[in-house]
C-alpha cells in the first residue's frame, strides 16, 4: 500500500463512501416523495466480508477475501478503483489513472447481457476462515444486512444523480391486508421511482411464498400514494433476487435449475398473470460494471424504458427475459 495515497473525495460519513453508504431514514413513501427527512444512517457490508482495510487516509482491498460485489467500486465517487480482467480490484485512490494496464477487456464487457452469465471468480476453498466464498453466497443470506444494503448502494451508483433520494425499509400502511409493510429499497430521481423487494434466493422466496401477495399489495399502495401526492412520477417495481442465477431462467431453458416441483413454471405464471418484474443481483452487478466503463448510457434512468418494456418479464446478467421466455440481449443505444 502506498503510504502517500489518500481519498481525494469529500464525504460526510465516518468512513469513505467506498465503505460506508449514507442513507436518510424515511418513515413512509409519502415522506420520500416529499423529501421529509428523518435521521441519517450509515450502512456497510465490508466489515462482514472483511475485504477492506482503512488506514490513515486511504483503503486497501484484501483480494483474498474479495467476493467481487463491487460495493467499493460503485461507492467511490471517482471510480478510483482498478478492475483487472480477472475482476481483481486495486484501490489506487489519489494515485488512480484511467489508462491502467490489464483493465477489464472489451470482450469481457461485451459478454455481459449477451447470452451467458457473468463469470465471477470464487475464493479458494483453502481459505476456511472466509465467511463468503462468492458473491452469490453473500446475496443468498441475511436479506436486510446483505442484499438490501448492497442493492441500495448499487442502485444509487446506477442513477445519473450522485445524490438521489434513497431509502431502505420504508413503511407502508397496506389497507388491503390490514397490516403494515416495508419497501426494502426505494430510489427517486427526476420523476423516476424505483422500488425493489429484495429476496436472498429463488428457493427461499418460493418456500416462503410471500412474494406474490407482497408485490400485489405494494403496487396498490404505491399507486394510491402517488395519486394522493399528485406528482408526475413514473415508478418501476421489481423483485431483486440473489443466490443462484440459473434458478431464474425460464422453465423451458435447458440450463434452468429450478424445475423440480414445477417451481420455475409457477413463478413465471405468477409473474405473467400479475405483471411482476424481476432482476437478479448478478444483473444489477453487471449493469454497474458496464456503467463504470461506459458512463451514463448504462444509468438506470436511461435504461428503465428498455428494461421494463411491457414485452419483458425479467433481467439476468445473460440478458432480458421476454414474456415468451426467449432471451434477448440488452442493447444500449
Amino acid at each position: 500500500m502506498n503510504e502517500n495515497k489518500y481519498c481525494p473525495h469529500i464525504y460526510d460519513t465516518s468512513l469513505p463512501p467506498c465503505i460506508s453508504l449514507g442513507v436518510v431514514k424515511y418513515n413512509y413513501l409519502k415522506d420520500l416523495l416529499n423529501n421529509n427527512k428523518g435521521s441519517n444512517q450509515e450502512l456497510m457490508i465490508a466489515h462482514s466480508i472483511e475485504c477492506i482495510e482503512f488506514k490513515d487516509k486511504a483503503i486497501d482491498i484484501k483480494n483474498e477475501n474479495c467476493i467481487n460485489c463491487m460495493y467499493c467500486v460503485f461507492g467511490c465517487p471517482g471510480n478510483n478503483i482498478e478492475i483487472d480482467n480477472k475482476f481483481k480490484l486495486s484501490a489506487l485512490c489519489s494515485d488512480f489513472k484511467s489508462d491502467y494496464e490489464n483493465r477489464l477487456k472489451q470482450e469481457t464487457l461485451d459478454e455481459l447481457f449477451n447470452g451467458s452469465f457473468i463469470k465471477l471468480p470464487k475464493i479458494r476453498l483453502a481459505q476456511f476462515k472466509v465467511k463468503y466464498k462468492s458473491f452469490s453466497d453473500f446475496t443468498s443470506v441475511d436479506e436486510t444486512k446483505n442484499i438490501s444494503v448492497w442493492g441500495a448502494n448499487s442502485l444509487k451508483f446506477l442513477s445519473k444523480s450522485s445524490n438521489p433520494q434513497l431509502g431502505l425499509e420504508i413503511g407502508m400502511n397496506i389497507k388491503s391486508r390490514d397490516r403494515g409493510g416495508r419497501l426494502d429499497i426505494c430510489l427517486l430521481n427526476k420523476g423516476v421511482l424505483l422500488v425493489a423487494e429484495a429476496k436472498v434466493s429463488f428457493s427461499k422466496m418460493m418456500n416462503e411464498n410471500r412474494y406474490l401477495s407482497q408485490m400485489i399489495a405494494y403496487e396498490e399502495e404505491i399507486l394510491s400514494t402517488l395519486e394522493k401526492n399528485d406528482d408526475n412520477i413514473k415508478h418501476y417495481k421489481f423483485l431483486l433476487i440473489g443466490g443462484n442465477e440459473s434458478d431464474l431462467l425460464p422453465p423451458t431453458h435447458p440450463e434452468c435449475t429450478s424445475n423440480v416441483g414445477d417451481q420455475s413454471s409457477l413463478f413465471y405464471k405468477n409473474c405473467l398473470d400479475n405483471n411482476i418484474f424481476f432482476i437478479s443481483a448478478n444483473a444489477i452487478l453487471s449493469l454497474g460494471i458496464k456503467k463504470v466503463f461506459f458512463g451514463d448510457n448504462y444509468s438506470i434512468e436511461n435504461l428503465s424504458k428498455t428494461i421494463f418494456s411491457p414485452t419483458n418479464i425479467g433481467l439476468l446478467s445473460s440478458g432480458l427475459i421476454q414474456k415468451d421466455f426467449k432471451l434477448k440481449p440488452l442493447i444500449v443505444k
